[in-house]
């Protein structure tokens, strides 16, 4: 969270007796209910909610009650209550968030009468009236404005546990229940034919913004404990956990799973619901054999684990060419 400026027109009367701290949660759950089933419309015409949905559909939004408590708090700061325009800067859109918070005579919020968007800008009173005019067609009243700009600088991530089928058959059979079979290929050995498989525990889903160049690279991505494991058909021979090496510097791996396109960019890819968003899209490969180490024998795959300077970086792990055995051949890069 930034606090960008605290501004006014003119010199303030007395200020109102402040609004005490543990008020803000209250006044904050009110505001979000005014808010709720509002959307304004972005500059590029996209239709975005202005509260991100409590429900887990796959839509966005640009604040939630934290968001909510954070901007009254601010406005309290700037001793800007009982009225003050609000512009909220979220760092994941090009545009500002505009509306008024206004305490009644008796301390409650008012509902707003408008909240709508406009190009980022450095504001002035003057350039607030000029948006305010240009939304309703109207010139906007009032001599002394306060005006109170809360950035943010993170983004409100959505995250979709996965509902792994019940009835677990042929290699889930030999895991944990919960695992998240993601991708299998069958590789030959001098004992016989073996499964390597990428599997999760505990996996989510994590859309991605696809806004910048390391979120487009990604793309949506899964998310949660990531295991290598070979196995016969009886038994799984060897496991490897690789949740570490997938994580690279980050906090939690991320494998790539849906590729982004141009309609996934914030905030319009969030309309539709989850389901519906990624049917039909193809998967991103995860296994590959190849030949990595030199020794004439496809038994390796490289796995992504990151990027850097917008350019991916990989894990390259293995099965050993003797022996049912997995093994780690570089660590990321």
């Amino acid at each position: 969270m930034v606090v960008l400026a605290a501004l006014t027109s003119a010199a303030k009367s007395p200020p109102p007796p402040p609004t005490p701290p543990e008020a803000v949660p209250e006044l904050a759950a009110q505001l979000a209910v005014f808010l709720e089933d509002r959307t304004v419309t972005a500059p590029d015409g996209a239709t975005v909610p202005v509260m991100i949905p409590s429900a887990v559909d796959g839509s966005e939004g640009l604040l939630d009650t934290t968001r909510l408590e954070a901007c009254l708090r601010t406005v309290g700061v700037a001793e800007a209550w009982p009225s003050a325009w609000l512009v909220v800067r979220v760092e994941a859109v090009a545009f500002d968030l505009i509306l008024p918070v206004r305490l009644d005579d008796e301390g409650r919020l008012e509902d707003p009468e408008i909240v709508f968007t406009a190009a980022r800008q450095e504001w002035t009173v003057d350039a607030l009236r000029d948006a305010i005019r240009s939304e309703t067609g109207r010139k906007p009243k009032g001599r002394t404005w306060n005006v109170v700009v809360q950035g943010f600088t993170t983004r409100v991530e959505h995250r979709y546990v996965y509902e792994v089928p019940t009835e677990r058959r042929g290699l889930l059979e030999l895991l944990p229940e919960g695992t998240l079979l993601r991708e299998a290929t069958t590789v030959k050995l001098p004992g016989g034919r073996y499964t390597l498989a990428v599997v999760l525990q505990e996996a989510e889903l994590v859309p991605s913004s696809c806004d910048d160049c390391t979120s487009w690279m990604i793309g949506h991505a899964d998310t949660g404990r990531v295991l290598l494991v070979l196995a016969s058909d009886a038994e799984v021979v060897d496991e490897l956990d690789v949740t570490s090496l997938l994580a690279g510097s980050a906090s939690r791996p991320l494998l790539p799973r849906y590729a982004c396109d141009e309609g996934d960019r914030y905030p319009s890819s969030g309309e539709t619901p989850i389901g519906e968003r990624f049917a039909g899209r193809p998967e991103i490969e995860l296994i590959r054999l190849e030949d990595l180490d030199g020794d004439g024998l496809a038994l390796e795959i490289s796995i992504f684990s990151g990027v850097s300077d917008c350019e991916a970086e990989k894990v390259r792990l293995g099965v050993g060419p003797l022996a049912p055995e997995l093994r780690v051949i570089n660590g990321p890069g």
